[in-house]
């Protein structure tokens, strides 16, 4: 035997979460040797022995109801029901003879019991989908066992006997006798399946309706600084057609990117009227998203563009001032002063003209949930500079989205790879934790093992055998998991039912919730790291400072967030509702921007984008994706005919805020109509000639008024039912028979000073690969409510802090190699800047303001520019 030491053994990941943050995990792992278990409990949409990957990010799946649906859910536009997997079985002639045989036993039937466990799970599972949206119209049929008896490459088909076909009659009997047990709306069809190459039999449960959509929880925007995703993406091939390994592979994600080439803002403005009184108007501005070619063109760009919102001279002035001086700031002074700092403090919002004053309140609402009066000065200062960097970089994306639906152009792919890697996938849910087992040689002492619920049973412990070679736990589950459930909330099984759809709750269950039930996976792991025996010479394995930080953290989370009356406190409601249509729409082709919405909504028309074009077989032609940023400001929505009432969006129905956000995005869309076409009657008739706002709103007008067939909202917004109530005669009708009652994928933002109180340790640069802090000696955290360089809670957050806790791996491990890339944005800015800030880091530290206020720069605009001076006036002066 060789006096060598033996090999180390290799380390075991488990990932628990299959969102972005998991994923990225696993993919950093795999590719550096480890076995890595990945656990979602989310089930695949079509792949039933697969966990869904993706998380919030991925496509929610929904039926196009059929004709005779249509109307069902009430409303003026049919709503998408969220997609449920069929089931299927498949016997051979003596599996379906003595499955027949067996059904006089009932229960206890060889092979019956899985069948009508999988029945009931499909029939629950239904309900809860389409709950309340109409699914008693719903056609639910159990296709015919016979089979067509085809030649085919496999062999010559065989004549099934008369026996068997019998069977299966009496097979399909049972079935149906079963389904109509649950679902009293289910039919019988008397197709009849293809077979080929063999003599077997196929029931399937189909739902029928006119198509499969790809809903989602909003639309994905991939801005050109994304630098942590873009390079994941481009290192996750796409197995091509014709490609018999992935090494082969000439595609990867990112390559399914397409860039945008504009943004386009919808703003109101005031113009006098034909009978000379003031009247509201709407219009659009372009603001191109490519790299200007000179100077000039970015100044005339820049003019044109602050001319068509209607800012003054002195707005421009004064806002160029404040970017100028945070773009200079050290990161030094960003920290110390910004960070307690809001953005509206910091533009000294109050001082810009009433139009440019509305915008930078509520501008960054529209694409991040917050207003500058809430955002932290240095997260949104941040986003703004890195925006006008990929404005001025000439890099090839500049604004991106994918080029088809999330999961199929991203998220299978990249589960494709990993499973061709050696990923195990398992479909199970973390939900304790528990002490090791007193057997030293299979547990290491003093180490938490996961508690994980796979198929109802649990995973035995001796899976985890930390003893024997070193695991590393991930927990990568989403904060709504992390933190206790909400004083008012729903049990497990109304959760479970009220995941994909609405939910009937009781008056008496909207009661505050035991103090036992619902206790996040923080709360859990603090005590089950209390009843763990110190370890001598171990004092590492008390560690727990980043859960600890979340339950500090949950106090300043109970009063908001999840519960009904969202809207101030820091988790937010950014969520989508897709609109499909019949004909290939022609609006809506880039990123729009609805300023003055009272939801604050943006949105783009995807299909436009996407490789393969849907067509009438899918039950849709175009499709426009609306995320709104805001649902707890009032507006007027309309009750019933001729009855309307100002609501929030968080005490509406499906069909409310459907129809409510698609009058807001109709009237946008439509604006302007007739300036435009009468413009272009009296121009050039060369269409080459004619500005893209006027041709859009022509191709809107020859459309015709453009009424979607078809809706689907986000699944992660639970509703519930409440009592009709009418007050009395003389008095304003209210309605709310179905209001939120739960959103599982609130938005976290940031407000002063509370990214500094997130978990996560960042390092100083020099050490900034060392990654997060290792919990009890083998746990580490990771998500966007983790400390990030990103800051915005984004898919970059995902990812980048993906990173940060396979860096703790790889350190804890001493792996050889590099480490997984961190990019500061930070370290990523104007090389031409790079002076001014190592000046300013100096003026900071010697306690000294920035050199704009020592210069008083920022008081030019006041003494130059009279604030009643537009930049169209002065150019006219």
């Amino acid at each position: 035997m060789s006096d060598k030491a033996k090999a180390e053994p290799t380390p075991v990941i488990w990932v628990f979460g299959g969102g972005i943050t998991g994923l990225t995990v696993a993919h950093e792992c795999i590719e550096r040797g480890y076995d890595v278990y990945l656990v979602e409990p989310s089930e695949d949409s079509w792949e039933a022995h697969l966990p869904a990957v993706g998380g919030v990010a991925r496509t929610q799946w929904a039926y196009i109801p059929s004709g005779e649906e249509d109307g069902a859910s009430g409303g003026p536009i049919t709503r998408a029901l969220p997609f449920v997997r069929h089931p299927a079985f498949d016997y051979t002639e003596k599996e379906v003879i003595a499955l027949a045989a067996a059904l006089p036993h009932g229960d206890e039937a060889t092979g019956w019991t899985e069948v009508k466990d999988s029945l009931a799970s499909f029939s629950k599972r239904l309900i809860a989908a389409t709950r309340g949206a109409g699914y008693q119209n719903l056609t639910v049929a159990l296709t015919a066992p016979l089979p067509r008896l085809v030649e085919s490459e496999a062999g010559p088909a065989i004549e099934p006997s008369d026996e068997a076909i019998g069977a299966a009659v009496r097979v399909r009997a049972a079935m149906a006798d079963e389904l109509h047990s649950v679902l009293d709306f289910a039919t019988e069809e008397k197709d009849i399946l293809r077979v080929e190459g063999m003599s077997g039999f196929r029931f399937e449960v189909r739902v029928k309706g006119r198509g499969v959509v790809p809903g989602e929880h909003g639309f994905r925007y991939f801005p050109g600084f994304y630098r942590h995703l873009f390079d994941t993406m481009r290192r996750t091939p796409v197995l091509q057609r014709g490609d018999d390994r992935f090494g082969a592979a000439l595609r990867t994600v990112y390559d399914n990117l397409v860039s945008t080439e504009a943004t386009w803002l919808v703003v109101e403005q005031q113009r006098t009227g034909k009978d000379g009184k003031p009247e509201e108007v709407e219009r659009l501005v372009s603001f191109p998203r490519r790299p200007p070619r000179s100077l000039q063109q970015t100044l005339t760009l820049l003019e044109s563009f602050v001319r068509e919102l209607g800012y003054g001279a002195q707005d421009v002035t004064r806002l160029s001032t404040r970017l100028f001086q945070y773009m200079t700031s050290s990161t030094e002074r960003r920290a110390g002063e910004f960070e307690d700092l809001t953005w509206w403090d910091f533009i000294e919002g109050e001082r810009f003209s009433e139009v440019c004053r509305k915008h930078m309140e509520l501008g960054p609402e529209v694409l991040g949930a917050m207003t500058a009066s809430e955002s932290e000065a240095r997260t949104q200062g941040n986003c703004v500079t890195q925006l006008l960097i990929d404005q001025l970089s000439g890099r090839k994306l500049t604004d991106a989205t994918l080029n088809g639906p999330t999961s199929v152009a991203w998220f299978d792919p990249w589960r494709d790879y990993l499973v061709y890697r050696g990923v195990k996938f398992i479909r199970g849910k973390l939900v304790d934790f528990k002490p090791p087992s007193s057997d030293a040689a299979l547990h290491r002492p003093g180490v938490l093992l996961p508690r994980v619920i796979v198929d109802g049973d649990t995973m035995s412990p001796d899976n985890f055998d930390t003893a024997l070679r070193p695991h590393f736990f991930v927990v990568a589950a989403p904060m709504t998991a992390m933190l206790d459930a909400p004083e008012f909330n729903l049990t497990a099984k109304e959760l479970d039912w009220g995941m994909h759809g609405e939910v009937d709750v009781p008056e008496d269950r909207l009661q505050p919730a035991a103090k036992h039930v619902g206790y996040g996976l923080a709360r859990k792991f603090r005590a089950a790291l209390d009843r763990v025996p110190d370890v001598a010479g171990a004092p590492e394995l008390k560690v727990a400072s980043d859960f600890d930080a979340l339950n500090a953290w949950q106090k300043r989370l109970a009063d908001s967030e999840t519960e009904r009356n969202v809207g101030l406190g820091p988790l937010r409601h950014l969520t989508g509702v897709q609109y499909l249509f019949d004909t290939n729409i022609q609006f809506g082709q880039e990123h729009t921007l609805y300023m003055d919405a009272p939801w604050r909504l943006s949105s783009i028309s995807q299909a436009h984008f996407w490789r393969r074009r849907p067509t009438g077989i899918h039950g849709y032609r175009g499709i426009v994706s609306v995320d709104i940023g805001s649902l707890h400001r009032p507006t007027k929505v309309t009750i019933r005919e001729g009855v309307t009432d100002d609501l929030p969006g968080w005490e509406c129905s499906p069909d409310q805020i459907a129809s409510t956000v698609w009058e807001q995005v109709r009237r946008s869309v439509a604006m302007d109509t007739q300036r435009s076409r009468r413009s272009s009657r009296e121009g050039p008739r060369d269409a080459s000639q004619i500005s893209p706002a006027a041709q859009r709103a022509i191709d809107i007008e020859d459309n015709g008024e453009l009424t979607p067939s078809c809706y689907h909202l986000d699944q992660n917004i639970v509703f519930r039912r409440e009592l009709l109530s009418e007050e009395g005669e003389g008095r304003r009708a209210r309605r709310a028979p179905r209001d939120i009652a739960k959103n599982l994928s609130p938005y976290l933002i940031n407000r002063p000073g509370e990214w500094k109180l997130r978990p996560g340790r960042l390092h100083e640069p020099d050490h900034r690969h060392d990654g997060y802090e290792l919990q009890n000696g083998a746990w580490i955290l990771a998500g966007t409510y983790m400390k990030t360089f990103t800051r915005l809670t984004t898919m970059e957050a995902a990812n980048e802090s993906a990173r940060h806790a396979v860096n703790a791996v790889l350190n804890a491990s001493r792996a050889p190699g590099d480490r997984c890339m961190i990019w500061d944005p930070e370290e990523w800015e104007l090389p031409d800047f790079a002076a001014l800030r190592a000046i300013d880091s100096k003026l900071y530290k010697d306690g000294y303001p920035h050199m704009v206020e020592i210069l008083g720069l920022d008081s030019i605009p006041e003494a130059l520019l009279p604030q009643e001076l537009s930049v169209r006036e002065e150019e006219t002066k």
